[in-house]
């Protein structure tokens, strides 16, 4: 058989092929140390976190460090620290979103600790959510709470254009978790003062909201706003300007680049300049955004209440401190006793 020249040089370039793709190795895969846990994220890789995740449990100072934070912002600080410690992978999880931050907690508590979270719920949904007598506790099954993967169309960032401010285009990207605490650490500096003149008057009210019953709750917040009425007023004045700082602020977070030019992530004080110049009808797209592509764990539970007897249905608001350790003895801890 009579090869032409053309035919000759196809083939050897065909048999260098082969060479080249034979010679190339393998991926290696990482190797996972006894003790690590897999997490795969519902976010599948789309955001700054990979599909997969690995975490080792709580060491007992890591579980003393998170029992002991009360404030949720403080222990949402110390939760990422200690996260960065418990991760194989070289991965900061201020990075994460809380939905993700909730999964990998979940995994943990699951695997770790126990099959089930405690939450309080509404008797009836319709009533007053701060009525006590209102409120039952309620077992919640982790296997209860279903899960949903992000859309496979979502990408990072996406852009929003205000065609009636002359086509200006604005990047976004998701919340993060380090977000929340960049604007906390901010306004706890801007706010020191109005925190100190105001520490005995919020003492008093959270005294008060802790009482359990209704009526004495609120003759007692009657008797104080008429004791402290000026005060009381400067200081509900006070948590309202700081609460629509806090909101915009933790939302402007999220905004990467105006036509094109990079917005330096953590300057605050560059941001409230920028906000009042960002139409309101943009914020409300970027709020419905976020909202249409919902991932991760889903807050409309049903599950068994033995108060009510009957499976109920709630939409549980979860916090990552619901899936922290509580130090309670469970049934199955995973340990076995022996001699030998």
């Amino acid at each position: 058989m009579i090869t032409t020249e053309a035919e000759e040089k196809a083939k050897k370039a065909q048999q260098a092929k082969k060479k080249v793709k034979k010679e190339v190795p393998k991926k290696e895969e990482i190797k996972i140390p006894m003790g690590y846990i897999r997490v795969r994220l519902d976010s599948l890789g789309k955001l700054s976190a990979p599909f997969e995740l690995h975490f080792r449990d709580y060491s007992i100072e890591e579980a003393m460090e998170l029992a002991s934070t009360n404030d949720e912002v403080d222990n949402l600080s110390t939760m990422i620290s200690i996260l960065n410690s418990m991760v194989l992978e070289d991965f900061d999880c201020g990075e994460l979103t809380l939905q993700e931050l909730y999964e990998i907690l979940y995994t943990i508590q699951g695997t770790f600790y126990s099959p089930t979270i405690e939450k309080t719920v509404l008797i009836d949904e319709t009533k007053d959510p701060k009525d006590k007598e209102n409120q039952i506790p309620a077992v919640i099954p982790l296997s209860s709470i279903e899960t949903k993967e992000i859309e496979k169309e979502f990408k990072e960032p996406f852009y929003l254009v205000d065609d009636k401010m002359g086509g200006a285009k604005y990047g976004f990207r998701l919340p993060r978790v380090k977000d929340k605490v960049t604007v906390e650490n901010f306004l706890t500096d801007k706010y020191r003062k109005e925190t100190r003149q105001y520490s005995d008057i919020l003492y008093k009210i959270r005294k008060i909201e802790a009482i359990s019953n209704t009526e004495q709750r609120l003759e007692k917040m009657q008797e104080l706003e008429v004791e402290n009425f000026d005060e009381i007023r400067e200081f509900q004045s006070y948590l309202l300007s700081k609460g629509k700082l806090m909101l915009a602020l933790t939302q402007a977070m999220s905004l990467v680049s105006i036509d094109g030019e990079e917005v330096e992530y953590g300057d605050c004080e560059k941001l409230l300049e920028l906000i009042p110049k960002i139409s309101s009808r943009v914020w409300k797209t970027y709020t419905e955004i976020v909202d249409k592509y919902d991932f991760g764990l889903q807050e409309e539970v049903t599950f068994f209440s033995p108060e009510l007897g009957e499976s109920i249905t709630r939409r549980l608001v979860f916090r990552h401190m619901d899936f922290l350790p509580t130090g309670k003895s469970e049934d199955d801890t995973g340990v076995t006793f022996s001699f030998s």
